[in-house]
């Protein structure tokens, strides 16, 4: 069960979240409607204007895009591959018995 101080602050945290989407969509129209943005600013129409409409605006890419991926290249790191040849390798611990002791035997 929460509290009565918990449920002011969901409250408030809610509140807080729809002003935020709300203010982002009413910037998100305004930069649809240029006629309702140059209603609001009596400057919207100069380049030097810049308010949380225009921003939004900019980010709008009304142009086709280049493409996402480049197509990829052939690359050859190796020209030939290398000859193995193989190779003795002497024991290294054959003279020691490592695994002649065995544990204890539990009788």
């Amino acid at each position: 069960m929460m509290s009565s101080g918990e449920d002011a602050f969901s409250r408030r945290r809610a509140a807080m979240a729809l002003a935020a989407l709300s203010s982002f969509l009413f910037a998100f129209v305004l930069s649809a409607a240029p006629a309702l943005h140059e209603h609001l600013h009596s400057d919207a129409a100069h380049s030097q204007h810049e308010c949380a409409i225009t921003i939004v605006e900019s980010g709008i890419e009304t142009g086709d895009a280049p493409p996402a991926v480049a197509a990829p290249e052939a690359v050859t790191f190796f020209s030939t591959a290398a000859a193995l040849h193989p190779v003795w390798v002497p024991a290294l611990f054959q003279q020691a018995h490592v695994f002649a002791h065995a544990p204890p035997a539990l009788s």
